[in-house]
Formats: structure tokens, C-alpha cells, sequence
């Protein structure tokens, strides 16, 4: 296949687990990286995440946002590829 050659890979990205994010996502009605720290008082019995907690969650969200940057970048370029 061409555009595996062209990419390198059939993988577009690696996914890593939703875990805890995808419920705040749904409570909060947001993408994965635009929930703040107030959000998450919505899935923490009215108490906002805080010190350690609210630190892995936010890595957790920048990874993930590094993630989807990545696969858009990824989709983008097969479409120009294909498209020419």
C-alpha cells in the first residue's frame, strides 16, 4: 500500500485509556481538553480535584490533546496525500 509507505506505519495513533477523563468528559458535556478544574466538582461530590490528583488529571489531558493534535495532523496529511 502506498500511503503505508508514504506514513510508515498503519497505525494513525495510539489511544491511551479513557479512565476517569471519560466520565468527567460526559458530566461535564466537554472534549477530553477544555474540562477545568472546577468542572470536576461535577463527578467529585461537589469537591474540585486538587494537589496530586488535579496534577495527574491535567497530564492526562494534555496527553490526550497531544494525541488528537497528532491524529489530526495525521488524517490531514493522508487526505492531501490521497487527494494529491
Amino acid at each position: 500500500m502506498k500511503i503505508v509507505d508514504a506514513f510508515g506505519r498503519v497505525e494513525a495513533a495510539r489511544i491511551p485509556d479513557f479512565q476517569t477523563l471519560a466520565t468527567a468528559m460526559q458530566e461535564c458535556a466537554k472534549p477530553i481538553y477544555a474540562i477545568d478544574q472546577d468542572d470536576t466538582k461535577e463527578v467529585n461530590g461537589g469537591v474540585a480535584y486538587s494537589g496530586a490528583v488535579w496534577e495527574d488529571f491535567v497530564k492526562r489531558m494534555r496527553e490526550w490533546e497531544a494525541v488528537f493534535a497528532y491524529l489530526a495532523e495525521r488524517v490531514k496529511a493522508a487526505r492531501d496525500y490521497i487527494v494529491g
